[in-house]
């Protein structure tokens, strides 16, 4: 395999990008996985990115932990409220002054 070029080291001697695209999806991979993680985690707790970073609860406990499972029920199944925006209302247009819309020189 190594004489033909058909192996994995005939591949990196032929296409090195693919050693480099490997290399950058494995930390990607890692990276993301992270994330993942640490997200997870703060749902279990029911907490925000800010109230973790910040300690705000490291010397009092949690008043808005229910429990971990709970804590997952009211992330994902809870029912989101009704939105405010009205996509059907009509869109005010400004109208300029004509003495605006004139280049003076």
């Amino acid at each position: 395999m190594l004489e033909t070029g058909i192996g994995l080291f005939g591949m990196l001697r032929n296409c090195p990008e693919t050693l480099a695209l490997t290399l950058f999806s494995f930390a990607a991979i890692w990276f993301l996985g992270g994330l993942v993680m640490f997200h997870s985690y703060l749902i279990a707790v029911n907490q925000t990115a800010y109230e973790n970073f910040r300690y705000r609860y490291q010397s009092s406990p949690n008043p808005y932990d229910k429990g971990i499972i709970s804590n997952i029920k009211e992330v994902l199944f809870a029912p989101l409220p009704p939105s405010r925006v009205d996509f059907r209302a009509e869109m005010m247009i400004p109208r300029w002054n004509m003495e605006d819309d004139h280049i003076r020189v």
